[in-house]
């Protein structure tokens, strides 16, 4: 189960990375 919950932290932490980005460049998005 840890492996499974560390691959979904992961892609978590991906989208949440990606959308950071994206506020970044649009902060009104804030």
């Amino acid at each position: 189960m840890s492996t499974g919950k560390k691959v979904t932290l992961s892609i978590i932490k991906a989208d949440v990375g990606g959308l950071a980005g994206h506020h970044v460049v649009h902060p009104d998005l804030i």
